[in-house]
């Protein structure tokens, strides 16, 4: 039991229970390289919450991490099991959608980006809603993990430039 613990502990993130970004990084690789030996296309989105710091400057730290963990609950309910999901820091979120061609995995953004945006925290006498910015893109044969990621992550501020709440993709 003690090394199960230690396994999720070093695995992933404690408040949104989702893998942290050494983990996902590891994972990815690996997943990327059989993809493309096997010749499947993955997709990689990547995210973040809409005005984090305002919702934590307005309700406080204790209301953006139960902002946190409620998105952990949906990442993971809304997910496949081999889909790879991870907070890579802060309010910052990835996921590698394996053997997920761009039209397949625009449609799943775009519900997942409905999904966040229609759920409401709810504390005490007030609720209220958050929106995210996404950034998706296909990884090409020859791209790297690394430049994968640099490419969904102009997307993503494109997103946030853009008037945030939307999908920018390849």
């Amino acid at each position: 039991v003690a090394n199960l613990e230690l396994k999720e502990l070093a695995e992933k993130d404690a408040l949104t229970k989702l893998y942290n970004r050494r983990f996902f990084i590891n994972i990815a690789n690996n997943i990327i390289l059989l993809e493309k030996r096997e010749k499947r296309e993955s997709s990689l989105l990547m995210f973040d919450i809409d005005n984090f710091k305002k919702i934590n400057d307005t309700y406080g730290h204790p209301i953006g991490d139960l902002v946190l963990s409620n998105l952990g609950k949906i990442l993971l309910e809304y997910s496949r099991k081999s889909d790879v999901i991870s907070r890579i820091g802060g309010e910052e979120f990835m996921i590698l959608l394996p053997n997920t061609d761009l039209i397949s995995a625009k449609q799943y953004s775009e519900d997942l980006r409905k999904i966040i945006e229609k759920s409401y925290i709810k504390m005490n006498n007030f609720e209220f809603n958050f929106t995210v910015s996404m950034g998706l893109t296909l990884i090409k044969h020859d791209d790297t993990l690394e430049k994968a990621i640099t490419r969904v992550d102009n997307y993503l501020y494109q997103a946030k430039r853009n008037g945030k709440n939307m999908l920018i993709t390849d």
